[in-house]
């Protein structure tokens, strides 16, 4: 850069000079377009220089973090996993749908008896339940899915409490206590066995609860103040000879 023109910004004589300024004083004066051109061009590189830069350290702390897991799990740790969503609780299924119908809630469907409850329930002996559904204007309907319903065994406790063991751990449930619709529409529990007296529990006695666990729109059927008795032994006939 030795001819210039114009004298040096630095010393201020008209020798050529080396100096970056100077330079770049020279070329704005001969083409001031190109030398804008010049130095966005010389900006972008610079940019480029910088994310390159910024790219290369970025690699590296990747590899760093990468080795610091890996020997981090290779030493015993663990890493935490997300939360696995589980399935809704039948217990807090049966609690909800006891307190919609303490508040009347308006079911577009119910759960109903087929035939009257049996009047006598025993500790360990079978009794049979057949159900259907009825809409709001009492006409019988069917779902025509595969609706999952179960018999509950709940205390009068305030809140109360869905019972799954007698008091000695047995069941407190056993034979049918799990049904679906059959093709004509009915819900039927053939032999469902309760393994305990109501007498061991508040005011006596249960609240019986059949009702579709994944489908809350429909009313379920509810028995308050069920009395299980405890199981008369069997007599014996005598054989006359």
């Amino acid at each position: 850069m030795g001819d210039l023109n114009i004298m040096c910004i630095l010393y201020r004589n008209n020798e050529g000079c080396d100096h970056y300024e100077c330079h770049w004083q020279q070329l704005w004066h001969e083409n001031p377009y190109a030398s804008m051109n010049l130095m966005i061009l010389e900006a972008m590189n610079r940019n480029s220089m910088i994310l390159s830069n910024l790219a290369n350290s970025h690699w590296r702390m990747a590899n760093e973090v990468s080795f610091l897991y890996q020997t981090f799990t290779e030493m015993g740790g663990s890493t935490s996993k997300p939360e696995e969503v589980k399935p809704p609780d039948p217990e807090e299924i049966v609690l909800q749908a006891l307190s919609m119908t303490k508040e009347n809630c308006d079911f577009p469907i119910r759960l109903e008896l087929d035939k009257t409850f049996p009047a006598r329930i025993c500790k360990e002996r079978g009794f049979k339940l057949s159900f259907h559904l009825e809409n709001r204007d009492k006409e019988i309907i069917a779902l025509q899915s595969q609706a999952k319903f179960q018999i509950f065994i709940v205390t009068h406790n305030e809140p109360p409490i869905v019972l799954n063991k007698t008091l000695s751990g047995k069941p407190i449930l056993r034979g049918t206590y799990e049904a679906t619709e059959n093709e004509n529409g009915n819900i039927q529990f053939n032999n469902v066995v309760i393994n305990e007296v109501s007498s061991h529990y508040t005011n006596n006695c249960f609240i019986f609860i059949a009702l579709c666990l994944n489908n809350l729109n429909i009313k379920p059927f509810i028995k308050k103040n069920l009395n299980v008795r405890a199981r008369k032994a069997l007599k014996h006939r005598k054989l006359n000879k």
